[in-house]
């Protein structure tokens, strides 16, 4: 006989790990650490990108005409000033960067852990019955 309450703990098992929120599910089995340090990693490399992005518009549109800040700043100053600018907009990047990871982690962390409640309660009704009907084994 088919039980009910079983058959919808699987449905909703199997709805969440269908889609975008199967994948976040399972996304954390590393840990918490290796999680933050591949998105930290992740994090550093955009945040270099954009910065690269912006200071070629940056020098399109100043530069363009022949002279700007390179004229009055020799290549040294010009370097430590572009590797401040730089530190500067990465700490602030990488920031909040790490405030948005802390809450998406929080959240993926919810989900799993109302999977694996879910995945438990299941797995235990499924032993209750294989002891009520005298079977030792395990599926």
């Amino acid at each position: 006989m088919i039980n009910q309450e079983r058959v919808q703990k699987m449905t909703r098992l199997s709805m969440m790990e269908s889609g975008r929120e199967g994948k976040q599910i399972f996304e954390l089995s590393g840990g918490k650490g290796e999680y933050f340090a591949v998105q930290m990693i992740l994090s550093f490399v955009s945040g270099t990108l954009c910065f690269g992005c912006g200071l070629v518009l940056f020098a399109c549109m100043r530069f363009g005409d022949g002279g700007g800040i390179s004229v009055a700043l020799g290549i040294r100053e010009m370097t430590g000033l572009l590797l401040v600018i730089y530190l500067a907009f990465l700490a602030v990047y990488i920031f909040f960067s790490y405030r948005i990871l802390r809450r998406r982690y929080r959240a993926i962390y919810e989900k799993r852990s109302r999977y694996m409640k879910e995945a438990d309660a299941l797995y235990a009704s499924l032993t209750e019955e294989n002891l009520e009907n005298g079977s030792d084994t395990e599926d």
